[in-house]
C-alpha cells in the first residue's frame, strides 16, 4: 500500500511552519499559549489574505514563504496539522458577517468526503466527543466540522489555499492537549497512521488528464477546468496536466484557455481512481479543422526553425492566464511580490539589475521631475549603449499617471524576467540578442509618491507636482499652440523619443482594461490605422480578459469595447497625448 502511494504520488512534508515559536514552546503545555505566535508575535493562521476581511497585520516571512511554495508546485490536496482539539475542520473558516455559522464552499461535498476519509480511521476522533474534560459541551458528529460553524477564523491558511491555488486543504486537530508529553507520541502515531494513508489516497479521486493544443500537441499551461454547478475552477500545469477532486456523480466539465475555443465533456465519476479525461483545444482563428487531425503537424519540407518554435511555445505559455506569474514563481525564489515599490525601491531595483547584469543592461537618467526625482530608463540588449542599426527598438513606458502603478510593477517584473532568463532560455536569449528593449517604468515619480494604495477612484497622484496631467502635455496633432512643457515631458521627448529611433512603443496606464491606438485627439485620422489596430489587437488577444471587451469597471459597468481595442479619440479623446510625438 505504501509502495503504491509513493510510486504514484508526489508527497511534500513541511514538519514546522513556525520553527521560532516551536523553540519557545514547552512540553506539557495544555493551552499552547507560549510559542503559538512567531518571533514577531503574530498568529500565522490569522495572517493569510482573506476573502471576507482585510488582514491588517503585516505579512510575515513564514506566511510569504509558504504562499510562494504553494504557488510553485501544482498541489492538489493538503492536510494542515494542529493541536487543541480532535476533529477535521474544512472550509470555509470564516463568514462574511464574522459569525459562527456554517460557511459552505462551492466544493462542500468534496471537503466533507476528504474530512471523513481521515476521521473514520481515527476511532476517538470519529466518536465526535473529543475533549470531554476540557470542553464537555463540544460535539463534532463523525469527527468533522465546517470551520466557521465551529468558530470564525479570518486569515486562515486553508481558505487561502482553496481560493488561490488548485489545492484542497483541511485542518486536522490531532489532540486536546497542545503540547503533550513525549511518551504520548506513540499513541498519537497509532491513532493517525491509517488516517494519513487514507487521506493521501484521496488525491487520486475525481478526474485527471491533459489539455493539449490541437495544432502542435503541446500541453497548455493555465488552461481552466470548470465544472457546471460548482463555482470553483482549477488550472492546468506546464505540461497541460490537471487534477480535479470530485465525489462520485455525473458532471459536465469544460476546458478553456485564452485564445482557444472551449471544449465540454460529460463525465461520470465513480468510486476509486480518478477518471482520465483529456481535452484538445483549437486556437481561435486557426486553420486546423477536423479533417486535419489525422495529418502530421509538419512535413519534412516544412520543418520549422527550432528557435522560432521554442519562442512561439514560450509566448503561448506566458500568454495563458497567470502564465508569467507561474514562470516567475518557479524561478525567482524569495522575491516579495506583495507590495508596490516606492521611488527609492524602484531606483535601487534598477540599479541592482544593472549591477547584476552589466553585459545586457544600461541604466540611464532621462532627466528629473519637478521635485528632482530621476526618470530612469533601462536598456536591455546584448550590446547595451551601442548603436546597432540592424536591430529594431521597442520602448515600454509606464507611470505617466502616478496613481496607476500596476504598469510600473509589470515593467519591473518584465525587466527582471528578461535578465534572469538570458542565456537560460534560448527564446529569451534570441529576443535580447536581436532586439533593443528600453523600459521606462515611471514617468511621474512625484505623483507616484503622493498616490495611495486602494484609492481606486481617487485622482491624488495622477498629475505631476505642478498639477499637470502629463498625458496632455505632449505635442498635439491639432494645429493649436504648444505651451511650455513640464520637466517630465521634456525628459521623455528629449532624452528618449527624439534621441532614439524606435520602431514600436507601448504605454501602460490604469483606469480600464483595453488597448487604445492613435489618435487620442479626434482632429485627424491616422494613415496606418490598420497596422496600429492590429498591433493593439495582438496585445489584447494575448491577455486573458482584455479581448473579451467588457472591462467591468465600477464607474462604467456596461462598457463594451469589441475585441478590447479602440481608437483613443473614440474612447476618451484629448490633446497632448504621448502617442502623437513624431519619431
Amino acid at each position: 500500500e505504501v509502495t503504491y502511494l509513493v510510486q504514484n504520488t508526489r508527497i511534500h512534508i513541511m514538519p514546522s511552519m513556525n520553527p521560532d515559536g516551536y523553540e519557545k514552546a514547552e512540553e506539557g503545555d495544555k493551552d499552547g499559549l507560549v510559542g503559538r505566535n512567531n518571533s514577531n508575535h503574530f498568529d500565522l493562521n490569522r495572517n493569510f489574505p482573506d476573502q471576507f476581511f482585510q488582514i491588517t497585520d503585516p505579512p510575515q516571512p513564514e506566511t510569504l514563504a509558504v504562499m510562494t511554495w504553494l504557488k510553485t508546485y501544482p498541489f492538489v490536496l493538503s492536510a494542515n496539522l494542529h493541536g487543541g482539539s480532535l476533529v477535521v475542520n474544512y472550509p470555509f473558516d470564516d463568514d462574511e458577517k464574522g459569525l459562527s455559522t456554517y460557511s459552505k464552499s462551492p466544493d462542500d461535498p468534496v471537503f466533507q468526503h476528504l474530512a471523513l476519509s481521515y476521521s473514520k480511521e481515527n476511532n476517538k476522533m470519529y466518536e465526535g466527543f473529543p475533549c470531554k474534560e476540557m470542553y464537555p459541551n463540544e460535539n463534532f458528529p463523525q469527527g468533522i466540522t465546517n470551520g466557521a460553524n465551529w468558530y470564525n477564523v479570518p486569515g486562515g491558511m486553508q481558505d487561502w489555499n482553496y481560493l488561490n491555488t488548485n489545492c484542497f486543504e483541511v485542518t486536522i486537530e490531532l489532540g486536546c492537549v497542545k503540547y503533550p508529553m513525549a511518551e504520548k507520541l506513540p499513541a498519537y502515531w497509532e491513532s493517525n497512521r491509517r488516517s494519513m494513508l487514507q487521506f493521501i489516497k484521496q488525491v487520486h479521486i475525481g478526474i485527471k488528464g491533459f489539455i493539449l493544443d490541437a495544432t502542435d500537441g503541446r500541453g497548455i499551461l493555465n488552461a481552466t477546468i470548470s465544472v457546471a454547478g460548482i463555482n470553483h475552477m482549477v488550472t492546468s500545469y506546464k505540461d497541460g496536466d490537471f487534477w480535479r477532486l470530485l465525489v462520485p456523480g455525473a458532471y459536465k466539465v469544460t476546458a478553456s484557455a485564452k485564445g482557444y475555443g472551449p471544449v465540454t465533456k460529460n463525465v461520470n465519476v465513480t468510486e476509486g481512481e480518478a477518471v482520465l479525461v483529456n481535452f484538445t483545444l483549437v486556437r481561435l482563428g486557426s486553420d486546423f479543422h477536423k479533417e486535419d487531425k489525422g495529418k502530421p503537424f509538419t512535413t519534412e519540407a516544412e520543418i520549422p526553425d527550432p528557435n522560432t518554435k521554442e519562442f512561439e511555445t514560450l509566448i503561448k505559455d506566458l500568454s495563458a492566464e497567470n502564465g508569467l506569474e507561474h514562470f516567475l514563481m518557479s524561478t525567482l525564489g524569495d522575491i516579495d511580490r506583495f507590495r508596490y515599490r516606492t521611488y527609492k525601491d524602484l531606483s535601487e531595483f534598477l540599479h541592482g539589475l544593472n549591477l547584476n547584469y552589466p553585459h545586457i543592461t544600461n541604466r540611464t537618467s532621462l532627466g528629473q521631475s519637478v521635485e528632482f526625482r530621476h526618470i530612469w530608463s533601462l536598456e536591455i540588449s546584448n550590446k547595451p549603449n551601442t548603436s546597432e542599426p540592424s536591430e529594431p527598438k521597442i520602448r515600454f513606458v509606464a507611470g505617466v499617471h502616478g496613481n496607476a502603478p500596476v504598469g510600473t510593477e509589470l515593467l519591473l517584473t518584465f525587466a527582471e524576467f528578461l535578465c534572469l532568463n538570458y542565456k537560460k532560455s534560448n527564446a529569451i536569449t534570441k529576443l535580447i540578442d536581436r532586439t533593443r528593449i528600453v523600459i521606462v517604468p515611471m514617468v511621474n515619480p512625484d505623483g507616484r509618491e503622493r498616490a495611495k494604495e486602494k484609492e481606486c477612484t481617487s485622482t491624488i497622484g495622477q498629475n505631476n507636482a505642478n498639477g499637470k496631467d502629463l498625458d496632455s502635455d505632449f505635442i498635439s496633432n491639432s494645429s493649436g499652440p504648444v505651451g511650455e512643457r513640464e520637466k517630465e515631458t521634456n525628459a521623455i521627448i528629449d532624452g528618449l523619443i527624439m534621441k532614439q529611433d524606435f520602431t514600436l512603443s507601448v504605454v501602460l496606464d490604469g483606469g480600464s482594461l483595453l488597448v487604445t491606438y492613435p489618435y487620442d485627439n479626434p482632429v485627424h485620422t491616422v494613415e496606418n490605422k490598420d497596422t496600429l489596430k492590429y498591433l493593439a489587437s495582438v496585445y489584447a488577444n494575448n491577455h486573458p480578459l482584455i479581448h473579451i471587451g467588457h472591462p467591468g469597471c465600477p464607474n462604467k459597468s456596461d462598457e463594451n469595447i469589441p475585441g478590447g481595442v479602440i481608437c483613443g479619440a473614440e474612447w476618451r479623446g484629448h490633446q497632448g497625448s504621448m502617442k502623437v510625438i513624431p519619431p
